[in-house]
């Protein structure tokens, strides 16, 4: 009977330790939720209009894959393009920006590469905006990097 009731009060110690522990991780998750939200409002993220314009971008002819980053009224996009449409890369460029500008209403700066480096680069940026691993200054610091590197 002893043995029943050590076993039982084990049973009962381990249960009592995993929901306090569960407990625990909801906050640190909530906390992390609302950080990224924060550094989203910091430097004006866009996440619902990057994945509309990645979308878009995607449609047009010969454009294989895309990757778009919005903040504030910038819009980076990065498409990677092959075969025989690399031959055509101007007017790719030329048409996303067309496609993207008809789509989407109001003032807005497009930025178009063709570029593998900075299709890279775009794409680390965004897993570290979907992450929040990095403080929205660094961020806004990559993201002006991309774009000057797109024009130079």
């Amino acid at each position: 009977m002893r043995k029943v009731f050590t076993f039982l009060s084990l049973i009962c110690l381990a249960c009592t330790l995993c929901s306090c522990q569960a407990a625990d991780e909801k906050p640190s998750q909530q906390a992390k939720t609302q950080s990224i939200k924060q550094t989203y409002e910091d430097i004006s993220y866009r996440p619902d209009l990057s994945d509309q314009t990645t979308e878009i971008a995607k449609t047009v002819k010969g454009v294989d894959d895309a990757v778009a980053v919005v903040i504030g009224k910038d819009f980076s996009v990065a498409v990677k393009v092959t075969g025989f449409d690399r031959f055509r890369l101007n007017r790719i460029k030329g048409d996303v920006t067309k496609k993207i500008k008809a789509n989407i209403p109001g003032e807005h700066t497009v930025h178009v590469t063709t570029d593998k480096k900075l299709f890279m680069n775009l794409q680390s940026l965004r897993s570290k905006l979907v992450k929040g691993s990095e403080s929205s200054k660094q961020i806004q610091k990559d993201f002006k990097k991309i774009n000057d590197d797109m024009h130079g």
